[in-house]
């Protein structure tokens, strides 16, 4: 008995020492495996004639409008940079709206040019100074010539008169017509006409007016005809 446990014992131990043995080899296989799978190897080599090229990903072109497009500028192997134009679309119906919209825009200038005049012309018409003038002239001959008892007491509305004659000339006039009210209560229409730089001295404006009605010796015409 003691004999077959000794040889028992040896047994063991020999199968130990081989199953030590044997791991060492599969712990070597296994992280060669793993290196051949896992790892990165550098390959150099030497050239007499070489370039080097950057990998880029692909970057996607694209207009914000859609179109027909009606020239490019691509070439194989040119650098494109930030800004450059690549292509270009047909933008006929584009221009052609510009166009609309430029004729339209000198049409709404014109038309406000327009304006502008009228309105610095009435301006001129119910300039306080020219009616202010208007008045006291009228209060001047009430006391001088016609003593009638009764002057302006009020002028008001100006406003252009309508004057359909075409008078070529160097004096540029305004004829206009307000709403006076006299002193007795009767309502009256006064029609003036300014001439321009026709003041004294050629300073400042002259304004010649008649009061409808109320012109008996009809200085200017029948009906205040000249000024209105």
């Amino acid at each position: 008995m003691a004999t077959s446990f000794e040889r028992t014992m040896r047994s063991l131990e020999v199968v130990q020492l081989q199953s030590r043995w044997l791991a060492l080899p599969m712990l070597m296989l296994a992280a060669w495996t793993v290196w051949l799978l896992a790892s990165q190897v550098h390959v150099y080599a030497a050239s007499g004639a070489a370039r080097f090229e950057v990998i880029q990903k692909v970057t996607r072109v694209a207009a914000p409008k859609g179109g027909r497009i009606v020239s490019l500028a691509l070439e194989l192997g040119r650098p494109v940079r930030e800004g450059d134009v690549i292509a270009a679309l047909d933008d006929t119906s584009e221009r052609r709206r510009r166009a609309e919209l430029e004729s339209e825009l000198r049409g709404v200038e014109s038309r406000s040019a327009a304006v502008r005049e009228q309105i610095a012309v009435e301006d001129a018409c119910g300039n306080p100074n020219v009616l202010g003038r208007i008045v006291e002239r009228f209060a001047w001959a009430e006391e001088h010539t016609w003593r009638r008892g009764f002057i302006m007491a009020s002028l008001q509305n100006a406003r252009l008169s309508g004057h359909p004659y075409f008078e070529p000339g160097i004096i540029e006039r305004r004829y206009c017509m307000a709403d006076a009210t006299m002193t007795n209560g009767s309502p009256h229409t006064v029609y003036y006409a300014i001439e321009f730089g026709q003041g004294f001295a050629s300073i400042g404006n002259y304004v010649n007016f008649c009061v409808l009605g109320l012109d008996p010796w009809h200085i200017y015409d029948e009906a205040c005809r000249t000024v209105r």
